[in-house]
């Protein structure tokens, strides 16, 4: 399946990822991938997830408002955060969105030496895989 651009390096990049991270444990795995390998633009990220529990090691889907800020590893060229997407997809996949631009809050592109990163805030966990536009 090829994505809005043509290319099909983000179903790729997503696949392996997701396939190392989470692929057995999460049985909608495969609608996670299709959902997410139909956004356009290229990856610069692997597909991280953010898990949150409780004392009773219960599953949090949300901070009820409050702001969490998160630091991926980006491994992109771009300067200016109006270059990436940040695109998220909730716990139970059940919505994929981006990350609204003015929850963007730095971008570090990557070296010959190291990787870079990206801050930005969110209300909750789930995936997140970073995208130059």
């Amino acid at each position: 399946m090829a994505t809005s651009n043509g290319s099909t390096a983000i179903r790729d990049k997503i696949l392996a990822s997701l396939a190392r991270y989470r692929a057995l444990r999460i049985g909608k795995f495969p609608c996670a991938f299709w959902r997410l390998s139909s956004r356009p633009g290229l990856t610069a990220s692997d597909v991280f997830f953010f898990d949150v529990r409780d004392q009773a090691k219960k599953h949090v889907t949300s901070f009820n408002g409050a702001p969490m800020f998160i630091q991926v590893t980006y491994k992109g060229n771009k300067t200016d955060l109006s270059q990436v997407n940040v695109v998220m997809a909730n716990w139970d996949l059940s919505t994929i969105e981006s990350v609204p631009a003015s929850d963007l809050l730095m971008v570090i592109p990557a070296s010959d030496e190291s990787d870079g990163f990206v801050i930005f805030k969110t209300t909750e966990p789930g995936y997140f895989i970073i995208a130059d536009k």
